[in-house]
């Protein structure tokens, strides 16, 4: 795998979590596409190389880690910004 640091992976959708992120910075995918393709998927592994947490336009958000737990507490100190 080319992401081997990777053995988690958080999903979620919240409106509120998804605009706080990109106030942050994290990054955005460029298009709205339909979600559970092959090219949904590519496009948001494409940026999980800048960071841990993605955000799916007009979906929803990706937030990986080493264990579900790290992966769900970015998800939380996002929130709580």
């Amino acid at each position: 795998s080319e992401y081997k640091e990777i053995n988690a992976v958080f999903h979620g959708h919240s409106d509120e979590i998804m605009q706080k992120a990109i106030q942050l910075g994290f990054p955005e995918t460029e298009k709205e596409l339909e979600y559970g393709t092959t090219e949904f998927a590519q496009d948001a592994s494409k940026l999980i190389k800048y960071g841990n947490f993605v955000v799916l336009k007009n979906h929803g958000f990706v937030s990986t880690g080493k264990t579900m737990k790290e992966a769900g507490e970015k998800v939380l100190q996002i929130s709580k910004k």
